[in-house]
């Protein structure tokens, strides 16, 4: 028990020092939270998209065993429900964002349009 406080209070005080290098103040230390949660944001529907193409190739190479097939369908459904919550909590944070105006969120972005000369 007193090794599980002890792990737990080292992983939280590890996170003092980025207070302290940005001056202390919340907002950047949020700021490192929402960065390292955005980029989750990012990397974990490759994840899933991943799953279900894990799911898709097991599915479609054991055609012959039937146990396997199910197996296949089962880590597609999986992968499809993955997606469907991330991309659904997506469009959640941007729905709130545009309606509370932070300007943080995930629509606001802007792909820059290449511009041909002449």
């Amino acid at each position: 028990m007193k090794k599980n406080i002890r792990n737990l209070l080292l992983f939280v005080g590890s996170f003092f020092p980025l207070g302290a290098l940005a001056q202390s103040t919340l907002w950047t230390v949020t700021g490192v939270f929402g960065y390292i949660i955005w980029s989750l944001g990012t990397i974990l529907p490759l994840l899933a998209f991943g799953v279900f193409m894990y799911g898709l190739a097991k599915f479609i190479l054991s055609s012959g065993d039937p146990k396997k097939v199910e197996e296949g369908k089962g880590i597609m459904t999986w992968g499809v429900v993955a997606l469907f919550v991330l991309i659904s909590i997506w469009g959640i944070i941007g729905f709130m964002d545009r309606s509370f105006g932070t300007d943080v969120g995930p629509g606001n972005f802007e792909i820059p349009i290449p511009i041909l000369p002449g």
